[in-house]
């Protein structure tokens, strides 16, 4: 595979052809892709993008995500819209969602799937579960529930399946030319291809 990849200091376009130098490139420019967020106009003062930074050891991100957070007084003062931006951070859902898995919302899922779907890294072939929708539609349900049960409890705990957490990057070209940084990134978790 030929791609090339922008220096951006010398801002100037490098061949990549060897395998290991491409995906030592993919590599660092989905690392720089994932932390974009930290480029915005908010993140430029200091004292904010410690909160926010998860690589800073006394990041604030726990309050973010319980909706506590309430800004250092050592920002310096915000624009309307940074504050907006925090203010929506500081909202608690209220509103419960159902997450239980059932045997209908099962045959749904993998009665809709097409058979030439990937399966996924973990060798669980999506055949497999094609079968077992079959025979769940049929009555025979004991492995569709023994599947349900086990997606529930590691839901339910808040514990998840040590398949669903590995994930793999595809880098798709979107018309931009052939650069890395042209690259879209879809992050494709275990847990979007199999139920357990």
């Amino acid at each position: 595979m030929h791609i090339s990849a922008l220096d951006l200091l010398a801002n100037e376009a490098q061949l990549i052809t060897e395998q290991s130098a491409l995906e030592e490139a993919v590599g660092k420019q989905n690392q720089h892709h994932a932390r974009q967020s930290l480029e915005t106009p908010l993140m430029m003062d200091p004292s904010v993008r410690k909160d926010f930074d998860i690589l800073y050891p006394q990041n604030r991100v726990e309050n973010i995500l319980q909706g506590n957070y309430i800004p250092s007084p050592s920002h310096e003062i915000l624009s309307q819209i940074e504050t907006e931006w925090i203010r929506d951070l500081q909202k608690v859902l209220t509103m419960d969602i159902n997450t239980e898995i059932t045997k209908d919302d099962f045959i749904l899922f993998f009665k809709r799937l097409k058979e030439k779907t990937a399966s996924s890294m973990s060798g669980q072939h999506l055949g497999h579960y094609k079968s077992i929708t079959i025979a769940a539609q049929s009555g025979t349900t004991i492995i569709a529930d023994t599947l349900i049960i086990i997606t529930n409890i590691s839901i339910q705990t808040s514990t998840p399946l040590h398949r669903w957490q590995h994930c793999a990057q595809v880098m798709l070209e979107k018309g931009k030319g052939n650069y890395i940084e042209n690259l879209h990134i879809i992050q494709l978790c275990e847990v979007e291809l199999n139920f357990t």
